[in-house]
């Protein structure tokens, strides 16, 4: 179910931009390129779960029970088999419609958290991954601990113009870890900073799905049209 449930998501988004004629056709390759590899290894899992079911030797039985008691007992290894469970573990780095910077914290084609805590001017704190559900594309641009310069404003007053009437991207919003940032600029925790691999300037483009399609640490604005024009265009 929940493979069905991301199919149906990955899908919709792709399906939207080309109905509506913004995107070419080829956009939709990119919906196999992404989900058939996630369900081969689902179907494999199941194979490999019934076949642990249907065990009848009493040794293998026992030795079956073990493992999984094992298993279970041990934090790590049930926060892993929970998200394997419910796919979060699942990413999309080969996808030929993500790109950007590699980085070991949070890279093009992952997941974005949902344990990262930001706070926009006047609001309450929330998740920054709720701010993100929306029907196109979110645009967050993060500053670290060694950001700035009046550039920053600058680069965030671009992304809201970029933002105005694009059939691909929605939404604008900044979050940074310093204190004397504009009011118009959120707030985000030096250790969420941490967690994302934030330390100077980084811009994600987040996907309806809730996956990065672009990471960019630096050259932002150029990065950008080069996903733009690669998501709308389709895969070669």
């Amino acid at each position: 179910m929940n493979c069905g449930f991301q199919d149906a998501v990955n899908l919709a988004w792709k399906l939207a931009l080309v109905c509506r004629g913004a995107a070419e056709p080829s956009l939709l390759d990119s919906y196999e390129a992404e989900r058939r590899p996630v369900a081969e290894i689902v179907t494999q899992s199941g194979d490999a779960t019934e076949h642990a079911q249907t065990l009848t030797d009493p040794t293998e039985r026992d030795s079956r029970d073990k493992a999984i008691k094992a298993k279970l007992a041990e934090p790590t290894a049930r926060h892993h088999e929970i998200a394997a469970e419910t796919e979060l573990h699942v990413h999309y780095g080969g996808s030929p419609i993500v790109l950007g910077d590699v980085n070991r914290y949070l890279a093009p084609g992952q997941r974005l958290p949902s344990t990262v805590p930001v706070q926009l001017s006047g609001a309450q704190p929330c998740w920054l991954h709720e701010l993100t559900h929306r029907p196109g594309h979110t645009l967050l641009l993060l500053y670290g601990p060694a950001a700035q310069g009046p550039a920053l404003a600058d680069l965030f007053s671009a992304l809201q113009k970029i933002i105005t009437d694009s059939p691909l991207f929605e939404a604008a919003m900044a979050f940074g870890t310093r204190s004397d940032l504009p009011d118009n600029i959120g707030h985000l925790d030096p250790a969420a900073a941490d967690l994302l691999g934030v330390r100077d300037t980084t811009l994600l483009a987040v996907r309806p799905d809730g996956y990065i399609g672009l990471r960019s640490d630096e050259h932002h604005l150029s990065a950008l049209e080069h996903y733009r024009a690669l998501v709308l265009s389709g895969p070669a």
